[in-house]
């Protein structure tokens, strides 16, 4: 008897352990499995040939791995290409939905209903975001639901659409892009719906591809409230796009590859703000400012992406380049070491001066021009002729050039007037280039006006 007596508690304190250590993993596997703490992941593609379908992978892989398991509950492709199966190889998660025809309105219409999550992030097929990067995101949005967010923005001017990327200084935006966005599945669901029927239609017929305008004014209508703008942490985008694209432009072009692109996004934003769009008598009238409101606020993730702050100031250029600072190299070596553009890996050697340095962690060495470029500007003499013993236009040059990147037309951003810089062959040195000082415009500089960006130093 005396044995059982010690062993009934025994067995008890055992029992009751089990059943904590029960209730702990059923309540940790519940917090990390529960769909309404994680979101789902859209993205649409139909390329088959190129350097796309490996990218595509590539990214799929990333967020079907076990690493990204706590944060994404599911994958849906929409795949755009009617009668051509997707490509080989992708993971067995992933939802496939083949789309009846090829529409950029696709990814907002045919997901509603699949999407099960109270939050969705939709990216592009040329672009992987690290896990703290995606953390964030999913932080941010879980404090302002109604808001869409994401890291790349536009603004308008009345109904000019602005194509500048709005990094080189704090500025208000009105539109969040769907390169990375993360909102709520609900709002982005509204897209769909059959009031907006007549825009999606004209989304398919016109040449801008602004289902995203669409969206931003969808929403903002909705809601009233602008969206919200999020600095990732440095070193959380994969920009395949940016990086590995310009080495193939054949296998690797998208769809924002176009020159009239600036001019094509304002008819777009012009017809859907346009107030008479109803005709005479009609009912039905363009959106209104209401639908676009501005936004000024940034949220600025911390380096693992489980906190943020809110901020008004200035977050500066190098803070935003730093976001995307893989090169070729690290995304397509293969490519990079085929590619007599590319630039070695690591091209930002030690050999670089002070000046050139500090170009290159602006203006990121993704080709051998970019390179040669710097070059130009960190020599002793970036100006032609005699203009380049003048220090304060070396100064001033090489300061536009950090908003400027790559560009041979070099807009002076202290002027208002199509005035600036042209990169040509120097008529006194053979074999060197040098930046010509230009006033009120230039035959080779005037149809890169519109990428001036829309600040003033």
């Amino acid at each position: 008897m005396p044995s059982l007596r010690f062993a009934r508690p025994l067995i008890l304190a055992l029992a009751l352990v089990a059943a904590l250590v029960t209730l702990f993993h059923s309540h940790h596997s519940s917090t990390h499995s529960d769909p309404a703490s994680k979101l789902t992941l859209v993205l649409a593609a139909y390329e088959t040939d190129g350097l796309r379908p490996q990218w595509l992978k590539r990214i799929l892989d990333t967020y079907a791995s076990a690493q990204y398991a706590d944060l994404v509950a599911g994958i849906v492709l929409v795949w755009n290409r009617p009668g051509v199966d997707p490509p080989d190889g992708l993971p067995k998660s992933v939802k496939v939905v083949r789309a009846p025809v090829n529409s950029l309105n696709n990814r907002w219409t045919l997901t509603r209903g699949l999407v099960k999550t109270p939050g969705m992030v939709v990216t592009d097929n040329d672009l992987v975001l690290s896990k703290p990067a995606l953390k964030c995101l999913h932080r941010v949005w879980q404090s302002h639901p109604t808001r869409l967010i994401g890291p790349f923005v536009r603004r308008r001017d009345g109904s000019s659409y602005v194509l500048d990327e709005l990094v080189a200084r704090p500025s208000p935006y009105n539109f969040v892009l769907p390169r990375a966005l993360v909102g709520s599945t609900e709002l982005v669901g509204r897209y769909a719906e059959k009031e907006w029927e007549e825009e999606r239609r004209y989304v398919d017929e016109q040449e801008a591809h602004c289902d995203d305008i669409l969206l931003n004014l969808v929403v903002g209508q909705t809601t009233r409230k602008a969206p919200l703008r999020v600095a990732l942490p440095p070193g959380s985008i994969g920009d395949f796009a940016t990086y590995c694209s310009p080495l193939n432009r054949p296998a690797s072009s998208g769809l924002a590859d176009q020159s009239s692109r600036a001019a094509l996004r304002t008819e777009c934003l012009e017809h859907f703000m346009d107030p008479h769009r109803g005709g005479v008598g009609g009912e039905k009238r363009g959106f209104g400012p209401e639908a676009s409101p501005q936004g000024s606020l940034v949220a600025v993730c911390s380096d693992d992406g489980e906190t943020f702050k809110l901020s008004t100031s200035d977050i500066g250029l190098r803070r935003w380049r730093a976001m995307s600072n893989l090169t070729a190299s690290d995304l397509c070596p293969d490519l990079a070491a085929t590619v007599p553009l590319a630039p070695p890996p690591h091209a930002l050697t030690p050999s670089r001066s002070a000046v050139g340095e500090e170009l290159a962690e602006y203006c990121p060495e993704v080709t051998k021009a970019v390179s040669e470029w710097i070059d130009v500007l960190e020599s002793e003499a970036p100006l032609c002729g005699a203009q380049g013993e003048r220090e304060r236009e070396v100064e001033a040059v090489r300061e536009n050039a950090r908003y400027q990147c790559g560009a041979w037309c070099i807009w002076d951003l202290r002027l208002s007037t199509k005035s600036g810089w042209r990169l040509r062959p120097s008529s006194s040195v053979r074999g060197r280039m040098c930046f010509e000082r230009f006033e009120n415009g230039h035959r080779d500089c005037d149809e890169w006006w519109y990428q001036r960006p829309r600040f003033d130093l």
